[in-house]
């Protein structure tokens, strides 16, 4: 062979020593990275003098490394212990569970402790319980990206218990659905959580249709239509035609359009316009608003443009003894800002509106029953205020107390708030007037299922140091749940207005839907009222279709004028009826009720007055 050759050979030759060399760096390299867990404990425990010399702690995100290192008794230069690490351990999953972090754990297969010449090194990774994956079942018309976009829970951020309670309210709250409930499990294969929804639809579809009445001056008939899930995207709209015939008139027909979208553009922004045609005029009304959406949000505000037209009656002994056409242009917005945790938190905003009012009389009332003294003067009013509000309260599940037979989320605690604003003519207002209102609510529960709701609202114009209008309106409401879904309710509720009547708009009414069953609907007026509402609810059968239940009640009602409270006598009524409901129609309560009423001057009929509505009477 050529010296050339030899040469060339032996510079692509390897030394003999070279694979052994590298061989055993691997082998040492993999020991380090790959040596399992035990092995080091048990190795460390054998040298029981050894002293930590550094801890480092990684995947955590809710809780700090300070945090962490607080609750934890293994600390650097301390002896190193086996049964405390792994106490340790039992202590930081605990916290991050009372934290809501159900699924936090620690990742030994990633735990490293190895010893060095000046001591041990500790290496901690904490598995916080990411969700990698979220599935719906049951959402046969509703896409499965709109339930998914509801969800505080979402794919790649921690899982926290309750935010998946909070999810399910939400879910709860939709229109569309009549039943949401959340699972989540631990995915040891894919080392994420799994979410899983289950829901159950309602219809949405909700066709009205009024057989036309007919009498010798005038008929009407009255066909309406809604749905608040088009195509399954969670949006809604509703339409209404009405057809009015009147003698010697052109027959009118009116349309109302509407429309909805929750959701604009994937944000939480929601749009609404609406079309309105009545007889006395059109109205419309166009909103952007932002709302509150979860118990972690921060912001909320809205916007608003409207005008409408609506025709307003004064009543006397359950007749109209005058009316008026108010036509409103009304602009308005307010930002909430929010602040503190979710069970206990304050909020205060901003607010303005622009509303110019005017009224002429109306011609729906006869000349001789007429007083046109009740026609309000017109007003522009720019208002410019602030509003604030506290809240502590925590919800808890429960049914059969509103509806009958769906989970319910019950805030428990209280809430109080108030608003007050200013117009400024230098605004462009035509008179200065301040409007100051205030709320209050508080729900309680005791241990033996008894239920206690309070509420107040004080609504007031203030002008020149003057009330000229003010309405107080308070109840007291008691559920006692028995057995077999058997429950027991009590309300107590007054109405009170005070002020200059000749700018009141607010009347205090006593009959039929007003509190007072089996007497003709505003049959009674006055300054105050005090009702006492009883009934007793039974449910007696229900599946996935119906829900059946009955009811018996007592009404109590005494309505006066300022000063006269002992010149009119108390109004009483008893009855009982049938209440309906379904899954399908979103647990809707229908009633059908036989009421008596006990002093309805005049009345001679011996047969009880039929009665048909929607939703409890309280």
């Amino acid at each position: 062979m050529r010296a050339s050759q030899i040469n060339e050979a032996k510079s692509h030759s390897l030394p003999r020593y070279f694979l052994p060399l590298n061989y055993q760096l691997l082998r040492k390299l993999f020991l380090l990275l790959a040596l399992p867990i035990w092995t080091n404990l048990i190795s460390v425990a054998e040298a029981k003098t050894t002293k930590i010399q550094r801890i480092v702690l990684t995947g955590n995100r809710i809780l700090t490394d300070n945090e962490i290192r607080k609750i934890m008794k293994t600390q650097v230069g301390k002896d190193f212990d086996k049964t405390e690490l792994q106490e340790d351990f039992d202590r930081i999953v605990a916290q991050f569970y009372e934290l809501g972090c159900r699924f936090a754990r620690i990742d030994k297969e990633r735990l490293l402790v190895k010893q060095f010449d000046r001591g041990l090194y500790l290496h901690i990774h904490i598995d916080e319980g990411v969700i990698g994956k979220i599935t719906v079942e049951g959402n046969h018309r509703t896409r499965t990206e709109v339930i998914v976009r509801e969800l505080i829970l979402k794919v790649g951020t921690v899982y926290f218990y309750d935010e998946e309670l909070e999810s399910e309210r939400i879910l709860r709250r939709k229109s569309y659905l009549s039943e949401a409930e959340i699972i989540s499990k631990w995915q040891p294969e894919a080392m994420q959580v799994h979410i899983h929804v289950r829901v159950n639809e309602a219809w949405t579809l909700i066709p009205t249709l009024d057989l036309p009445a007919f009498s010798k001056e005038q008929s009407s008939m009255l066909v309406r239509l809604s749905e608040s899930n088009v195509f399954g995207s969670g949006n809604g709209y509703q339409f209404r035609f009405q057809q009015i015939r009147e003698a010697q008139q052109k027959t009118r027909n009116l349309l109302s359009v509407g429309y909805q979208i929750p959701r604009t553009f994937g944000t939480h922004l929601n749009t609404i316009g609406r079309y309105t045609q009545k007889a006395e005029g059109d109205s419309w009304i166009i909103g952007l608003s932002y709302p509150l959406y979860s118990l972690k949000s921060k912001w909320g505000a809205d916007f608003s443009i409207s005008e409408s037209v609506d025709e307003l009656y004064w009543y006397k002994g359950g007749s109209p003894v005058g009316s008026f056409i108010r036509n409103r242009y009304l602009y308005s917005g307010q930002v909430i800002r929010s602040f503190g945790t979710k069970t206990n938190k304050s909020q205060i905003g901003l607010w303005a509106n622009s509303y110019t009012s005017r009224y002429h009389e109306s011609e729906s009332v006869s000349v001789s029953t007429k007083n046109i003294s009740y026609i309000p003067d017109d007003q522009r009013l720019e208002f410019v205020g602030i509003s604030m509000a506290k809240q502590n309260a925590s919800f808890i599940r429960t049914r059969h107390l509103n509806q009958m037979g769906r989970i319910e989320d019950i805030p428990l605690g209280y809430t109080y708030g108030t608003k007050i604003g200013r117009s400024l003519m230098w605004l462009g207002s035509n008179r200065s007037q301040t409007q100051l209102s205030f709320f209050a609510q508080h729900f309680y529960r005791s241990s033996y299922q008894l239920y206690l709701n309070s509420q107040s609202e004080l609504l007031s114009q203030i002008h020149n140091g003057v009330i000229e209008a003010a309405i107080l309106i308070v109840s007291f409401r008691l559920i006692k749940k028995g057995f077999h879904n058997q429950s027991l309710a009590i309300q107590l509720s007054t109405n009170s207005t005070f002020g200059s009547t000749s700018n009141r708009q607010n009347q205090v009414l006593l009959g039929g839907s007003n509190g007072l069953r089996g007497y003709p609907l505003r049959r009674f007026d006055g300054d105050n009222n005090l009702i006492l509402n009883i009934e007793s609810r039974g449910l007696y059968w229900e599946n996935d279709w119906l829900i059946l239940g009955s009811i018996i009640f007592l009404d109590v009602g005494h309505i006066w004028t300022k000063g006269n409270f002992l010149s009119s006598r108390v109004k009483r009524s008893v009855g009982a009826g049938l209440r309906l409901s379904s899954p399908k129609l979103n647990y809707r309560v229908y009633r059908l009720e036989f009421s008596y009423p006990l002093d309805l001057p005049g009345r001679q009929s011996k047969f009880p007055v039929v009665n048909y509505s929607v939703g409890h009477l309280f």
